[in-house]
């Protein structure tokens, strides 16, 4: 019998094997004062003032396509 591996195995496999290290490497960046600023800065711009709800993102390169030619 031939173990088959498809495409999404293997990227569930890396980001299981991945996504500890992945999380501890983005915490500490946002523990850095300058690059939680910059962020918070980035997202204020770019989101709607409160009180109104963002369900989600989309930063595929198609959406951001639109962005950048907006």
């Amino acid at each position: 019998m031939t173990d088959v591996t498809t495409a999404q195995d293997s990227i569930t496999r890396y980001w299981t094997d991945r996504a500890d290290s992945y999380d501890a490497h983005h915490r500490e960046q946002l523990a850095n004062a300058e690059v939680k600023a910059g962020w918070t800065d980035v997202w204020r711009r770019a989101l709607p003032a409160p009180p109104a709800r963002v369900l989600g993102t989309d930063l595929s390169p198609g959406m951001l396509a639109k962005a950048r030619a907006a």
